[in-house]
């Protein structure tokens, strides 16, 4: 519930103003609301799986990376098969669908809407329907589209459009959404290209942030390089790390997290990336992982060097 949650966010940021915050809203407004009081992450999944989806149209080597690096250890690379660029048609015109057809607009991709409520939108032709029968699909042009997006708030339904719409259309690119965990079975029996699960969107983007807070700004980063350093970047972490997602984690160089360099930094001594890397047990061999982004007090610095100077609090 949007508003609980800008309750809930309200009440902690006036009781206790250094207690982190992480909230989520289905509602653009209710997120600009909670960012105008300070909350430090704001989760509105189907924002994110739009931002996600115009990622993976425009740039889909650095979508690759990004899915990557957020999923959980241990998971395979997967090959993407990049979303077409052609007509599509989306079932189900609610808070979801609203955020995939801006994704699809900002790519100059045309799109068909099937909804039983949606009204007439200049630029945006409407069919009346769910989308579960073939009737409505073929006037929204599914013989001739590329993809088709069942989001409704209805599992079944989103089932039925998927099956229906294939069965008119093998070559469609197919993205469903997800609404009841209970229903996983189902969706990994179809085998949608794309399965959007906002429960889980928010669970995993809540773990990346508590347990390496870096890594979003990372990520900010990486989605807006080009494809060829997002995929110099794959080939780096697969050779230093192995083909499985890596564990992604970070160390502050300050008393609590690292005393021994903390200590001899602030002896005035030298160390650098590269003496972060060294096995312990054996200094002339190199550990199998990659530094993606340093923070500083006054800068930033995405994958610094070997020989990059480290500071105490680094």
């Amino acid at each position: 519930d949007d508003r609980a949650n800008l309750a809930v966010a309200m009440a902690v940021r006036l009781l206790e103003p250094n207690l982190p915050v992480l909230a989520r809203a289905m509602r653009r407004e209710t997120a600009a609301n909670m960012a105008s009081f300070g909350t430090d992450h704001i989760i509105n999944p189907f924002a994110r799986f739009g931002e996600q989806l115009a990622l993976a149209i425009s740039a889909p080597e650095n979508y690759r990376l990004v899915s990557w690096l957020t999923a959980l250890p241990g998971t395979p690379l997967e090959d993407l098969r990049t979303p077409p660029h052609g007509n599509w048609v989306v079932c189900g015109y609610g808070r979801f669908g609203r955020e995939v057809v801006r994704a699809f607009h900002a790519h100059g991709l045309e799109v068909t809407v099937i909804d039983p409520n949606a009204s007439e939108q200049p630029g945006l032709p409407v069919v009346r329907g769910v989308g579960t029968e073939a009737e409505p699909l073929g006037a929204a042009g599914i013989h001739a589209a590329v993809g088709i997006v069942a989001g409704t708030d209805d599992d079944v339904n989103n089932l039925s459009i998927v099956v229906t719409a294939r069965e008119l259309n093998p070559h469609l690119y197919t993205i469903v959404r997800q609404n009841l965990h209970a229903n996983r079975a189902l969706f990994e029996a179809f085998d949608a290209d794309v399965t959007m699960i906002s429960s889980e969107l928010i669970a995993s983007e809540c773990l990346a942030v508590v347990r390496t807070p870096l890594l979003a700004p990372f990520l900010d980063i990486a989605r807006h390089r080009d494809a060829e350093w997002a995929h110099a970047l794959i080939a780096r972490l697969q050779a230093a790390c192995g083909e499985p997602a890596p564990a992604i984690w970070s160390v502050t160089l300050n008393i609590a997290d690292a005393p021994a360099i903390y200590h001899l930094l602030m002896e005035h001594g030298r160390a650098t990336v590269r003496d972060l890397l060294r096995q312990p047990s054996n200094r002339d061999e190199t550990l199998a992982c990659v530094p993606l982004f340093l923070q500083r007090t006054d800068e930033a610095v995405e994958l610094p060097g070997d020989g990059f100077v480290l500071q105490p609090g680094d």
